[in-house]
């Protein structure tokens, strides 16, 4: 007996419902950093101290560069308070043990205008902040902590074996210097771990 076209159209509509529930792609795992990337700290280079973060950290990759009247200093560094899976919590950040250190020392004229530093992670921005009322030889500014973006690009591209851009721009009225930390990871079976990092002067971001 032939069935109802109502019946067929149905049937069809299951069929479809099922291949695009099976066709959708798996939810992306939690991005964590291998448990084995950052040596014993007794052999790994230690991130300075600072007063909101007493405890020193081993570094992963970064180091210092002069550009203008500037030194920047640009770090990532292990850190195992980092764990959480809450995204609003204190102490998520988007790779799971990974920290983000920017500092920067001006060593130029005084200048009249509040100083803005902007971090950016493959262009999108992670934070912004200012001081002043202007900014003074021997001044420094620094920003340590977790990593979060909008979109948790360093997590996708990290998981990816894709470029990440760590880029920072210092500006006081018109922009000073900017500096790019380039790494790359590539995932083993405990997680992410190190595989290029590169550090250089950048063209700044306009204001």
């Amino acid at each position: 007996m032939p069935r109802s076209r109502a019946a067929t159209s149905l049937a069809c509509a299951v069929l479809v419902a099922a291949c695009t529930v099976l066709s959708e792609p798996p939810a992306p795992q939690r991005a964590s950093l291998d448990r084995h990337a950052c040596q014993d700290p007794d052999f790994t280079p230690l991130l300075p101290a600072d007063e909101f973060q007493p405890g020193q950290k081993p570094i992963l990759a970064g180091g210092t560069i002069a550009t203008g009247d500037l030194l920047i200093s640009l770090w990532l560094y292990c850190d195992p308070s980092l764990s959480s899976d809450d995204p609003n919590g204190p102490e998520f950040s988007e790779v799971r043990y990974l920290g983000f250190r920017s500092e920067w020392q001006y060593w130029g004229r005084p200048i009249d205008h509040m100083s803005r530093t902007v971090l950016t992670v493959n262009g999108e921005e992670m934070s912004s902040s200012g001081a002043g009322p202007g900014v003074e030889p021997g001044e420094i500014n620094m920003h340590t902590g977790e990593i979060r973006t909008p979109s948790q690009s360093l997590a996708g591209a990290a998981q990816a074996s894709l470029p990440v851009d760590f880029l920072v721009t210092i500006s006081a009225g018109e922009p000073l210097a900017a500096a790019v930390l380039r790494v790359t990871f590539e995932s083993g079976p405990d997680g992410l771990h190190l595989a290029s990092a590169e550090l250089k002067e950048a063209e700044p971001l306009s204001e």
